[in-house]
């Protein structure tokens, strides 16, 4: 996926292109880890003390809700939408398996 980030950028004056976005390494690599990240800089505090204020995000492509199923077990004030096009599965496991690939 970093790869097609190179077509994400800036023209500048001197001819050179400048990254319209930039890696937060402290997030590390894993698409939970990712998540987490955005989350805990969303996050903010509730109006009680030690409370946390809900977040909310929506999930497209839920399938078979790993990542959610991670975010709900580390968020427990995490609201999800969760979408899925379910209309291209089937009870037939071989054509699931072919959609997969």
């Amino acid at each position: 996926y970093a790869s097609a980030l190179k077509d994400f950028g800036t023209l500048i004056a001197d001819g050179s292109i400048r990254p319209d976005w930039s890696f937060v390494w402290s997030w590390g690599a894993h698409r939970i880890s990712i998540l987490s990240g955005l989350l805990d800089a969303v996050s903010r505090p509730g109006d009680s003390e030690g409370e946390v204020a809900p977040l909310s995000m929506v999930e497209v492509g839920v399938f078979l809700a790993n990542t959610s199923t991670a975010l709900l077990d580390r968020y427990s004030n995490l609201r999800m939408l969760l979408v899925d096009p379910y209309h291209l599965h089937t009870l037939n496991h071989a054509t699931e398996y072919q959609q997969l690939e």
